[in-house]
Parts: C-alpha cells; structure tokens; sequence
C-alpha cells in the first residue's frame, strides 16, 4: 500500500485526444506504461500514476511510498495537465483503490 495517495479531476472536452498528448513526453521517465482501456499507467520507482478518460474528462490519481517521489510525479503530471486545462480542480487525498483504472495497485 501507498502512503501518499491523490486524486484529481479535470474537465475536458476532447479528454481521448489529450491523454496521449499528456502521458507521451512523461513516458521517458517512467519504468514502464501499461495500458488499460483509456487509461495510461505511469509506472516510477516508487510510485505511479494513473491518467484515464472518465465522462467529464480526465481522472488523475498519483500514488507514492514516500513523500519526494510523490511530490515528484505530481508534479510533472500537473505540468502536462495544467498546459491543456486551466481548471481550478483541486487534488483530493485517497486511497488506489478509488480509482475505477488501478485493479492490480
């Protein structure tokens, strides 16, 4: 289990269309990136993220084992994220399993 777990959603009109543009420039620095159904899974040494198409948009949840790497991956996914969407959407502290794209995390 993570220690250091948030989720956020962002609205998004054409979220299919922006999800690879916002996963491909991170997939350089992850281990690996399995994906599920519309969904990207960032996979870093210790801890990941997960970017999917939700109805509204995109759900984005970061999970960590420690406080760096959470604060880390954070914050190169908001880079990304922030650059197509200027929404006020706040990060929502919870746990992996809330999140409908994490079945083995």
């Amino acid at each position: 289990m993570y220690e250091y777990v948030t989720e956020i959603d962002i609205p998004l009109s054409d979220a299919n269309t922006l999800l690879e543009q916002i996963c491909r420039p991170i997939t350089g620095l992850c281990h690996s990136v399995p994906v599920r159904d519309r969904a990207r899974i960032l996979e870093f040494e210790d801890g990941y993220a997960v970017v999917g198409v939700a109805d509204t948009g995109l759900v984005c949840l970061v999970a960590a084992e420690n406080i760096l790497t959470f604060l880390g991956i954070r914050t190169v996914l908001e880079t990304r994220l922030f650059k197509f969407s200027h929404s006020k959407s706040q990060w929502i502290r919870g746990g992996p399993a809330e999140c409908e794209f994490t079945e083995n995390h």
